[in-house]
């Protein structure tokens, strides 16, 4: 009965840190994306300054998710959301419309990638 009972614990703790681990990463998905629509809309109104510090703040933000979100996600979607949001800084910094709001459509995708990737569904499982 013993082993059961280890057997069932582990399993829910499983469960538990699963949980607490895709809604950490939702949150802050959807701060992100938040911020990233905030930064399309001034990109639009051509308020380039006002676009480069929301672009910083994500940065600052982002080096705090990665390191949380390295210890559950693959780095290669990683890696690719840093280049892009490097992508999106040079490109606002050239006072580039259309490839800042490329980019910025290119992370959202990569954000929506990852919100998908972490919901407990069972072929995420097997």
């Amino acid at each position: 009965m013993r082993p059961v009972a280890i057997i069932i614990l582990g399993f829910s703790m499983l469960i538990a840190i699963s949980l607490v681990s895709t809604n950490y990463i939702t949150k802050a998905s959807d701060v992100f994306q938040v911020e990233l629509m905030a930064t399309d809309e001034l990109i639009h109104a051509e308020q380039w300054e006002e676009a480069l510090l929301r672009i910083e703040e994500m940065q600052i933000k982002w080096s705090e998710y990665h390191d949380w979100w390295a210890i559950f996600l693959n780095h290669s979607v990683l890696t690719k959301i840093e280049i892009s949001l490097n992508k999106l800084q040079q490109f606002t910094l050239a006072k580039d419309e259309a490839l800042s709001l490329a980019e910025i459509q290119t992370l959202l995708v990569y954000l929506k990638d990852v919100y998908e990737s972490e919901l407990l569904k069972i072929h995420n499982i097997f």
